[in-house]
């Protein structure tokens, strides 16, 4: 995937990263009902909970959880609650329980083991990246017969949430849940999702799957094609041209002491005419017409891999609202493209919710009570979920 990033020219990158940080317009964006921008700032919340073991959302009953991750089964935490994140009346005693697993981002050597299994796997009406379903298909067989428990007992919804490698993992397994019939209501959002999976099936999970993505992310952007759709832009790149406008600013800058007599600035302007003329004779473009071909033709051989279902954006005006997969296909170079990745960055994005007093979930009814000890237990009794017991 990256074994070609040693034949982009870092002047070309670079001049590449001007134009993104300061020659693109501000898109507009769709907006979206406030709700929902706070319900997403409660899902992120879970998602961050589930970096910090010892740190469980206030108010939410932890059913099971496995604080290390394993190869292919990221670190996670499953919930109840009657919390919503929206604004509800927060007194109901019959408001139906909301089921939440949150998945854990990458944090340690076996996720890395479960990223960097980038073969594509045949995953229902399409495919996806083998380490990411292969995780949420291994947690919806998990958790897959409580979850229906609880659906069916108490009339529960089901959430799947994560960051980065956990929203990946939460949207197939919301996927995995509602086609193995687990559940009917099963829903995910995710933050800084990869991309990693058809687009057909993307599309097709657009109903119930919810992708945010903030500013400039390169997680959800970078892929075998957006990095050959890089190299191709690097390539239209004049290196010649963009070297010899550095070194011409550099030597307009370049002046002589006043006390200097007209023969020293006249030897001096000579100077300065034989250095660009002798860089602009060697300063050519260092790949070819048809090296481009190749890439192109390369590209065109790859297969396309996108985040899946709707996509909420956060631009960097502090706005929220509704894009589209083709929004976060290419690589965009900018100062921020690693730290938007970042739990702080999404939580800043979402800041404006903070302003909404958050009112506390209100108590699980005794019914809903009974059924989470019944799933506890099928869980393994003390919380942590034990292989081999849901099958």
């Amino acid at each position: 995937m990256f074994d070609h990033l040693n034949e982009m020219s870092p002047v070309a990158l670079l001049a590449l990263a001007k134009q993104d940080s300061f020659e693109r317009k501000p898109r507009t964006l769709l907006p979206v009902p406030p709700e929902r921008i706070k319900q997403a700032r409660r899902w992120l919340d879970a998602s961050h909970c589930a970096y910090q073991p010892n740190g469980p959302c206030e108010g939410w009953t932890v059913i099971a959880e496995q604080r290390l991750s394993q190869p292919w089964r990221p670190a996670h935490r499953l919930y109840v609650t009657t919390d919503d994140g929206g604004d509800g009346d927060g007194g109901g005693g019959d408001r139906a329980p909301l089921v939440v697993l949150a998945i854990r981002g990458s944090q340690d050597l076996n996720d890395l083991v479960t990223n960097l299994f980038v073969e594509t796997l045949p995953f229902h009406d399409g495919y996806g990246h083998a380490g990411m379903v292969s995780g949420g298909a291994a947690l919806a067989k998990l958790y897959g017969p409580a979850i229906a428990l609880l659906e069916r007992d108490t009339g529960a919804k089901v959430v799947t949430t994560g960051h980065s490698l956990g929203a990946a993992t939460a949207a197939s397994c919301a996927i995995e849940l509602r086609r193995q019939g687990y559940s009917s209501s099963a829903a995910s959002v995710g933050f800084g999702t990869p991309a990693a999976f058809a687009p057909s099936l993307a599309q097709w999970s657009s109903g119930f799957v919810t992708s945010i993505i903030n500013g400039d992310d390169i997680v959800p952007r970078i892929t075998e094609a957006s990095l050959l759709r890089l190299h191709l832009r690097s390539l239209r790149v004049d290196v010649g041209d963009v070297l010899l406008c550095g070194l011409e600013d550099t030597l307009a800058q370049w002046s002589l002491p006043a006390s200097c007599d007209s023969a020293h600035v006249e030897r001096a302007e000579r100077f300065k005419a034989s250095v660009v003329e002798f860089a602009h004779d060697r300063l050519l473009p260092t790949r070819t017409a048809a090296h481009a071909a190749a890439i192109a033709k390369r590209l065109e051989a790859t297969r396309e891999f996108v985040v899946p279902g709707e996509v909420l954006l956060i631009n960097k005006q502090g706005n929220v609202g509704l894009g589209s997969c083709d929004d976060v296909k290419d690589i965009v170079l900018s100062r921020t493209l690693v730290s938007d990745h970042l739990t702080a960055s999404y939580a800043a994005g979402l800041g404006h919710v903070l302003r909404v007093d958050a009112k506390p979930p209100s108590a699980l009814t005794t019914s809903v009570a009974h059924a989470v000890r019944r799933v506890k237990a099928m869980v393994g009794g003390s919380g942590q979920p034990v292989d081999g017991v849901i099958l």
